[in-house]
């Protein structure tokens, strides 16, 4: 098995604020990484001809390229580029998200050192920190500086922080068929990674002594789905789906006996604590279940082979 797919997500909706030139930069900083055995790959969704074209000059064969032409979440791109990467080279242990907006310029050793963590750990997900838009100032009262002992904060159950950098271990497409929650048009998708590590058992870490530079929302936030137009219409940013009528409030309602919750800092709704044991894992393995069936969207909502899309 293949240790590590890296996955840098960029979007061209918003063709203002496209920045292929920084794109270069910041994937070269991936590129000069010393990690023996990983694959980058570009997860495009809509961006200009002009952008592909320039990176795929600079980068050549270097690089696997997904060039998506549907205005589609993040997630989904993600996924799908995921889902791309394995039919071709098979499975790795690890699949690191980067935001388009981050660099790993600064240390060589960062993604080794977010590794080095995610195998000799019992994590499903391991994050890096951020200079910016990290999410500590708002699920842990910027108390950031005090979370990490011996380098590391294990995110508990019910809290969480903002998807930058984030590997997911090969564990979740097992359990889930894909990696990231797919029901999101917008915001608030990270709330619920706590209880999908938890259900398999395994936590969530952020190693302290990565740190990176994210220029936030370089690409635009959900460019194709407007979270601040739907906001303006009186409509709960909680509460913007993709391909499903329901209200999240249902969707989730339907996990509370099994332990779900759902954007606890805003009280939404409240995950029940004997639910979990002493190591924050689920103790109903019904959970497992309920979250690949109601936080990820089936064929019949959003089929997945129906992508317009070029891999390379």
């Amino acid at each position: 098995m293949n240790d590590l797919l890296v996955v840098f997500n960029t979007c061209g909706i918003n063709r203002a604020k496209e920045n292929y030139i920084q794109y270069m930069f910041n994937i070269q900083s991936i590129l000069d990484q010393r990690f023996p055995n990983m694959k980058v790959a570009i997860s495009s969704c809509m961006n200009s001809d002009n952008a592909k074209t320039y990176l795929m000059n600079a980068f050549g064969d270097t690089l696997a390229y997904n060039f998506i032409d549907d205005s589609l979440p993040v997630s989904i791109t993600f996924n799908h580029t995921v889902q791309k990467c394995i039919e071709k080279y098979g499975n790795f242990k690890g699949y690191l998200y980067v935001d388009s907006g981050v660099d790993f310029v600064g240390d060589v050793e960062y993604i080794s050192r977010l590794y080095d963590l995610f195998q000799n750990g019992n994590y499903a997900m391991v994050s890096s920190r951020v200079t910016h838009d990290g999410g500590f100032d708002i699920w842990f009262d910027g108390q950031e500086e005090s979370l990490f002992k011996d380098n590391v904060f294990d995110i508990p159950v019910g809290r969480a922080i903002n998807l930058h950098v984030q590997i997911f271990h090969h564990d979740m497409l097992n359990a889930y068929n894909h990696i990231l929650p797919d029901i999101f048009a917008g915001q608030c998708m990270e709330s619920t990674f706590s209880f999908l590590c938890a259900a398999l058992k395994k936590k969530w870490g952020v190693r302290g002594d990565v740190v990176l530079t994210h220029n936030t929302s370089m690409d635009g936030a959900s460019s194709g789905f407007l979270p601040f137009v739907w906001e303006r219409q009186g409509k709960n940013k909680w509460d913007h789906m993709f391909r499903t009528e329901e209200s999240i409030l249902d969707i989730i309602g339907r996990g509370v006996e099994f332990g779900m919750g759902y954007e606890e800092l805003q009280g939404i709704i409240n995950h029940n604590p004997d639910k979990y044991d002493v190591d924050g894992y689920a103790i109903d393995d019904r959970l497992k279940s309920y979250i690949r069936d109601n936080l990820y969207l089936s064929k019949h909502q959003f089929d997945y082979d129906q992508i317009n899309y070029n891999f390379y």
